[in-house]
Parts: structure tokens; sequence; C-alpha cells
């Protein structure tokens, strides 16, 4: 704690000084030889750029990390392993998806155009039946609710990553329409590349209600046997909704 504070402080002393410098160079071009303003003004902007970095950090806890409290507890609750598969019915857009053994999803991340939740298989944070950290393949995923999506090509942005994908660490295998719960969507696979050369298969399943809304599922498994992680995509259903 005491570290954190003189790191702190000797982080506010820098900005302070870079401030003071600028606000005196400033007073040097318009001829004035005084210390006085720069002193006050840089110290002022100290205090304004302080307020607004913790209102950022306060802004990505809130946004970020707040959502995966719900998940962190339920672990605590429950720090029994989880095996086979349930289903899964999202309270606020009422989607539903099957889910493999302990995969679980954070609370909703809201942004302006959309609404984003993770999800992870969290046996990987348990322990074993003999007390030892379970080890294994590690099943990611991420389910985004895009608003406002464009009529007449929901998936467009999808259609350009698909057919301009040059990244190095990223392999379109597979990318094509499709029909999911009566509605079109689209779909996606591929392969991504770690840093050290390592194989991370994906898959992306999205579908537009008619209505402005996709529903898009990802999910990633650093394991050969791809199958857990392909039903999970597979299994995204949107009941039918009224017609405007």
């Amino acid at each position: 704690m005491i570290i954190l504070a003189l790191m702190l402080l000797v982080v506010a002393v820098v900005v302070f000084a870079v401030f003071f410098l600028i606000f005196k160079l400033i007073w040097l071009l318009l001829k004035k030889n005084t210390n006085k303003w720069p002193l006050i003004l840089a110290g002022v902007s100290t205090v304004l750029f302080a307020v607004a970095v913790a209102g950022a950090v306060m802004w990505g806890v809130k946004t970020v990390m707040a959502p995966f409290s719900g998940m962190i507890a339920r672990v605590k609750t429950n720090p029994q392993p989880i095996y086979g598969t349930h289903v899964y019915t999202d309270p606020s857009y009422n989607f539903e998806l099957t889910l493999p053994d302990g995969v679980d999803f954070s609370d909703w991340m809201n942004f302006q155009e959309a609404a984003v939740k993770a999800g992870i298989n969290t046996n990987i944070f348990k322990k074993d039946n003999a007390g030892k950290t379970i080890k294994g393949p590690v099943l990611f995923s991420v389910i985004i609710y895009q608003k406002n999506a464009d009529a007449n090509n929901p998936f467009k942005s999808l259609q350009e990553i698909a057919k301009e994908n040059t990244s190095r660490q990223l392999e379109i295998l597979h990318h094509g329409p499709v029909e999911i719960s009566g509605k079109p969507g689209y779909e996606m696979s591929g392969i991504g590349y770690s840093n050290r050369g390592e194989k991370i298969p994906f898959w992306s399943r999205s579908l537009f209600d008619g209505q402005g809304i996709v529903y898009m599922i990802s999910t990633a498994f650093t394991e050969q046997d791809t199958q857990p992680a392909q039903q999970l995509v597979n299994s995204l259903q949107v009941p039918a909704l009224p017609e405007p």
C-alpha cells in the first residue's frame, strides 16, 4: 500500500511538472516572467487530470469488471466442477444456448449500439476430488447483442472480415449464410494463432431477428476435440417473435 501511494505521488509530481513547463512556456511566449500563474494553472490541471483518470478507472471497473462479479460469486458458492450439458436462457434477451460442463457467462456489458457478455468454462478455477486444480483445455465464448442492425445487410461487417482477412494470426476456413430458428443467419469458422504459433480453433454464428437485432455467439477452444465448442455455437436458439 505504501509503495502504491509513493508511485501515485511520483506520477502526480511528474504530471504537475509537465503542466508547469507547458504553462511556463506559454507565459514566456507572452513575455511574462512570472511563476505564479503557471504554478496555479499546473496545480488545477493536475487535479482535473487526476479526476479524469479516476473517472475513467471507475467507468472501466463498472463497465468491464463488475459484470463478472456474479460469475465469481457462483464459482465460490459451488466449488465443485460441473460436467454434462445444461440449457441457458438469457434473462434479458430470452435466447437459449446449451452449455457444456462448467461454462458460465458474465452479466451484460452495455454499450451504445451493442451489449456484450463473456463466458468461460469455470471448471478451470475449481479443484477435483483429490484437491488438485483442474487442468485441461479452456473454452472461451463471447455473446454480442447488436442493436439497430441494417435490415438490408445485417451481416455486412462479418462478410467484410471473412473476405478481406489479411491477418497472419487469423485464418478463416469457412463462412457463409445459414438459417437459425427460421431466421437468416451467418456462420464463420477458422483458426487463430497465438504469438507462440499455437492453434486455437474458433466458431461464430449470428442470427438476425428481422427487427433490427443481431445475436452473435463466438467460441474458441484450446483442444483438438472441438465438439463441445461447436455444439455450443450451434445451439443458439431465439424464440419466434411477433410480427411488427
